[in-house]
């Protein structure tokens, strides 16, 4: 036997998720500022439900998807319940069309092949528009309350 050994299965294992560990720290800071506006989309001030390192760590672990162009990123999550699955689109920075045209068919799909019956988009009230021409339909719409507040208003 001659030449380089070959190396094992489990190191060839460890050296793509090596890989895999840098692409996505190197692809969520390149869309830092971008991600931060999604995060921060909706939200009362100050108050944000991840950090930067929370979205590594969750695709990472593949609790949720980053699919990435030259100029936008996505980040999608599944959620399972009894009756069926959703994927949702979650987090979106950058050339929205880009993204569309680039991952559209591929993200459907994938979320076709993971059990999903439901894709959901969360985002900007303009997105809404850009994605009924996409075989969207209108959803729930969702308004929020600043809990932190102590300011008088009490549910009857």
């Amino acid at each position: 036997m001659t030449g380089q050994p070959q190396l094992s299965q489990v190191a060839e294992a460890a050296i793509q998720r090596v890989h895999f560990i840098h692409w996505v720290d190197h692809e969520i800071d390149r869309f830092t500022p971008g991600l931060e506006d999604a995060l921060a989309c909706g939200m009362p001030d100050g108050l944000r439900t991840h950090s930067m390192a929370d979205l590594k760590s969750m695709v990472i672990n593949n609790e949720a998807q980053m699919w990435t162009t030259e100029n936008g990123v996505c980040i999608c999550t599944m959620s399972r319940y009894p009756q069926s699955s959703i994927y949702e689109v979650w987090l979106m920075a950058g050339d929205f069309d880009e993204l569309m045209t680039k991952w559209f068919a591929t993200v459907q799909e994938y979320a076709r092949k993971c059990g999903a019956s439901l894709m959901y988009v969360r985002g900007r009230k303009g997105w809404t528009r850009r994605l009924l021409s996409r075989g969207f339909k209108q959803g729930h719409s969702t308004t929020c309350l600043d809990l932190r507040e102590n300011n008088g208003t009490t549910i009857q």
